[in-house]
């Protein structure tokens, strides 16, 4: 018995190594493991960074009084939008099916316009936007050609992440899990608006 796991372990070992040098010497292999790791590092930062950047938005709240800190808040997010928006014409200009992203886009914004009113009581939460936009987008360039697996992934991840802060002292806030789900189909949008038309997705995981 001990000659077999002996052996087992001696050949396990340059197969490992072997493994490494594959995937150090293939350029998509190292892509998708930047990917990867860039997915856990800002999904982590999600679930254990929200009550250390919540204490400190409350603190500078308290610091330089409520109505300064939203006005500052909303400055900088007003910016942001104007940039985000030019980015969007600029991208839609420049893409292939131009009508059929332009009216996905007004839809959503419409939808958006008439709801998010309703979802965003304080303005630290338009933070959830910007999170799950930037982690659909990393899990679409991940899965290409799997599109609704990035996407249910994306669902999936911003599920879970209410159910963490919800355990164990109630139940879960489902307007922050909307919040959420508003920030997948944003990134999606964006995701396939950035597509060129002429240049299909090039997935990095294999069919």
């Amino acid at each position: 018995m001990s000659k077999t796991l002996a052996a087992a372990h001696s050949t396990s070992i340059p197969y490992i190594f072997a493994m490494i040098r594959s995937i150090v010497r293939n350029p998509d292999a190292i892509r998708i493991v930047y990917l990867w790791a860039s997915v856990v590092i800002l999904y982590a930062f999600y679930i254990w960074g929200h009550i250390p950047v919540s204490n400190v938005c409350y603190a500078l709240s308290d610091q330089y009084t409520p109505a300064v800190y939203r006005y500052y808040v909303l400055l900088a997010g007003k910016v942001l939008f104007a940039c985000f928006l030019m980015s969007l014409v600029y991208l839609l200009a420049k893409s292939q099916q131009k009508l059929s992203k332009t009216i996905a886009w007004t839809l959503f914004a419409g939808v958006l316009f008439f709801y998010y009113a309703d979802l965003v009581k304080i303005s630290i939460e338009y933070v959830h936007f910007i999170q799950y936009c930037l982690l659909t987008i990393l899990l679409c360039k991940i899965y290409a050609k799997k599109l609704y697996l990035a996407i249910f992934l994306a669902l999936f991840a911003g599920l879970m992440d209410e159910v963490y802060q919800a355990y164990p002292k109630g139940p879960i806030n489902w307007r922050d899990t909307l919040l959420n789900v508003t920030g997948v189909i944003w990134g999606g949008l964006l995701y396939w608006t950035m597509l060129d038309a002429k240049q299909k997705g090039t997935s990095l995981v294999r069919d």
